[in-house]
């Protein structure tokens, strides 16, 4: 979502790109950790955590909004990976955490351009 406000909403083709490779780079982490045939094992109709919602899940006042919203789960992710990657993949932490640290500047970045644009 945020690489589409980047590209559509605020016109920036680079910030748009840097979203785009970082969401392919951690699209391509399931095959690392083997868990490219995770969701055959999901039971989503049984998830505990299905119909778990908090009162910032059910609305969105603007578009900065969403972003920051986008960003913050994709940041949480990663801090997990990193996290767990401390156990399975011990020699690639620092690769995960510099991926998060580049989350925290694209968010900084692609707000302050929505600000630009008027869109907060």
């Amino acid at each position: 979502m945020a690489e589409e406000v980047a590209r559509f909403y605020v016109a920036d083709g680079g910030l748009a790109a840097r979203l785009k490779t970082l969401r392919e780079t951690i699209g391509g982490w399931d095959a690392r950790f083997g868990l490219a045939e995770a969701p055959r094992g999901r039971d989503s109709e049984a998830d505990p955590g299905r119909r778990v919602t908090g009162p910032r899940e059910a609305a969105r006042a603007d578009v900065p909004s969403l972003v920051r919203a986008n960003l913050r789960r994709a940041e949480e992710a990663a801090r997990v990976i990193e996290e767990v990657a401390k156990l399975a993949d011990p020699s690639r932490v620092s690769e995960y955490k510099e991926l998060r640290y580049t989350l925290y500047s694209v968010e900084s970045e692609l707000l302050a351009a929505l600000e630009l644009e008027g869109g907060s």
